[in-house]
């Protein structure tokens, strides 16, 4: 399969990241924040405490990935987790990439578990 630059499938790896970002003006999903959007970079193993702590858990059908709104203000946190990476691997497989990587390893570590990279790990065929 070639891809519309002629770049073989093959030779693409898909990046999936281990972190997620908090858009601290946005309620919601495609909020816009009018040029001035505030965000902070989280690593999963300080965003997968947040859920049920004060956020609430959501998923995103069109993009297939969970989202976090905050329970008391504006704030908004998107990343990934186990579920989602299982279909962005299903998805390179599909597409017949060259493979799937992660950045930064270490940011899913927690109690000495790594749920992300497990969840990859277990998605590959």
């Amino acid at each position: 399969m070639l891809t519309d630059r002629n770049v073989p499938s093959t030779k693409i790896n898909a990046g999936v990241p281990f972190y997620g970002y908090n858009f601290i003006n946005s309620e919601t999903l495609y909020d816009n924040c009018n040029g001035n959007c505030q965000t902070t970079y989280l690593p999963y193993k300080e965003i997968k405490p947040l859920i049920g702590n004060g956020w609430t858990e959501y998923w995103d059908s069109g993009s297939h990935v969970p989202y976090l709104r905050y329970n008391s203000g504006s704030a908004m946190l998107t990343y990934d987790n186990p579920a989602s990476i299982t279909e962005k691997v299903d998805y390179a497989w599909t597409k017949n990439l060259g493979g799937v990587f992660m950045w930064d390893l270490s940011q899913d570590r927690i109690s000495g578990q790594q749920p992300l990279l497990n969840a990859m790990y277990a998605a590959m065929p």
